[in-house]
């Protein structure tokens, strides 16, 4: 079993709350016991139908390490939902930070879905849990704005073309003797 020595800084982000892992994310798990380990886990802050990027720390208890030598296995359940668990594997330092197991989570629908950590490791196997709400996806309001002034454009388009049909029509036809 490897133990990196930066496990007290990790111990710190964890303890504080605003250690911003999975690219800016949200704190979802705190050193929750996994068996032999404790695990905390991010995710974005808002979720959405697609990838979910989730890092997770895992480390010992007595002394807080980060356990660098673990296999981290993720799967998802829709709570309520009839379809197969999603399972990923979360590979150490893939999001940047080496104390840390990162993966793209691919859930496709809104919802409820019951997370599960599964670390496994020279010290043994745990398993530890979450519910993560996945939000319906939302038209950003920059669409709003990009619609809205791509149907200005075309409403004057559309009368700048019929007012000079109109100057190049010729007037009614005089009568000539």
């Amino acid at each position: 079993m490897k133990a990196a020595p930066a496990g007290l800084l990790l111990c710190l982000a964890v303890l504080s709350g605003t250690f911003a892992a999975a690219n800016g994310g949200t704190l979802r798990l705190a050193n929750a016991v996994a068996g032999p380990y404790l695990v905390s886990v991010w995710t974005e802050a808002a979720p959405q139908p697609g990838p979910v990027d989730t890092s997770v720390a895992v480390m010992q208890p007595e002394s807080r390490e980060a356990v660098l030598d673990a296999r981290v296995n993720i799967v998802a359940e829709l709570v309520g939902g009839s379809g197969s668990p999603i399972t990923t594997t979360a590979i150490r330092g893939a999001g940047g930070n080496l104390l840390l197991y990162h993966a793209e989570l691919h859930l496709p629908a809104a919802g409820r879905w019951r997370i599960k950590i599964i670390g496994a490791g020279s010290n043994g196997t745990g398993t530890t849990q979450f519910d993560l709400v996945v939000a319906t996806p939302r038209v950003p309001a920059l669409a709003f704005v990009v619609a809205a002034a791509a149907a200005s454009v075309a409403g004057w388009l559309f009368w700048r073309a019929k007012t000079r049909r109109r100057q190049n029509l010729p007037s009614s036809p005089s009568v000539h003797r």
